[in-house]
């Protein structure tokens, strides 16, 4: 529903567009509080395959350490790490 110009808007009309701005609002709250989660359990995802990712190179032999490049002393280091270092 359009105005005329020079007309006053309706009361119909002026709660349909506070209406709509708040549900705008709503869905922008709403996205960023979506992306929040995403962007936590990408973090959280991350942490749990380096954690596997270290704990199969502790399981390598020295022969298969050997063959990539990495000694015992190496992989030792890489899974005592912490959680957040990558």
């Amino acid at each position: 529903m359009a105005h005329i110009a020079g007309q006053t808007p309706s009361l119909l009309e002026c709660c349909e567009n506070q209406i709509s701005s708040h549900a705008q609002n709503a869905v922008k709250r709403q996205t960023n509080w979506v992306k929040h989660i995403t962007h936590f359990a990408d973090f959280i995802a991350g942490i749990l395959q380096r954690r596997a990712q270290r704990r199969a190179l502790m399981r390598l032999s020295d022969s298969a350490l050997s063959d990539i490049g990495l000694s015992r002393a190496d992989a030792y280091d890489e899974y005592q790490k912490p959680f957040w270092r990558p």
